[in-house]
């Protein structure tokens, strides 16, 4: 059973925002950067009126079935695959609204260590879903079917990922666009963005 990734991503895609795209896992350094360098930087100003973001906290792992369930293979270890999970059920659990999903994850991946920091994180941001909730995700049949679902889009991305983080913008990704949004996230929206832009695009275009 599939549990709306698919459809989270159609919900966040308004008209004029640049659809952005990004393959992560929670315990990889240069992710860790991105996330501190790039992605926070636009969600703290009003660059974020130009992005539609999907994250797919998957990046290298590889999954099987068992028989009743899938199994997670990770980067950087179990630990990287449970806080990869807990991500995902943050994200689903707000209906893929950043907004609502953001500081949390920007709360883990600043930590000095994500997996401890993970439950702290919940109550430290006040995100708005209780940690029982995020819990029974993790821990239970629809946090597993909505990893695997996370796995099959990164698996399927056009071309495909070769590293990670792997940004894909409006649909496409090149060398070129990964150097722009590892270097300036920000101006790559003023670019791509069709509607009036804000003030952080003064000087960046």
């Amino acid at each position: 059973m599939l549990f709306g990734f698919f459809a989270l991503i159609a919900l966040g895609n308004a008209e004029q925002k640049v659809d952005v795209l990004l393959a992560s896992e929670s315990l990889c350094p240069d992710c860790i950067k991105v996330f501190k360098q790039q992605l926070s930087k636009v969600y703290k100003t009003d660059a974020l009126k130009m992005m539609s973001l999907t994250l797919l906290p998957y990046g290298n792992a590889h999954q099987t079935f068992n028989g009743t369930h899938w199994v997670f293979s990770c980067q950087h270890g179990q630990r990287e695959c449970d806080v990869n999970m807990f991500e995902a059920c943050a994200i689903y659990l707000t209906n893929n609204s950043i907004k609502d999903y953001f500081p949390l994850i920007e709360c883990i991946e600043s930590a000095k260590d994500p997996y401890a920091s993970a439950e702290a994180c919940v109550a430290k941001t006040k995100f708005p879903v209780p940690l029982k909730r995020v819990s029974e995700c993790v821990k239970g049949k629809e946090g597993n079917s909505l990893m695997h679902e996370i796995g099959l889009l990164t698996e399927n991305l056009n071309p495909p990922h070769k590293y990670v983080p792997w940004f894909v913008i409006n649909g496409e990704h090149s060398d070129e666009i990964q150097e722009a949004c590892e270097k300036d996230l920000t101006k790559v929206l003023c670019q791509h963005y069709k509607g009036e832009l804000p003030s952080s695009c003064k000087r960046k275009i």
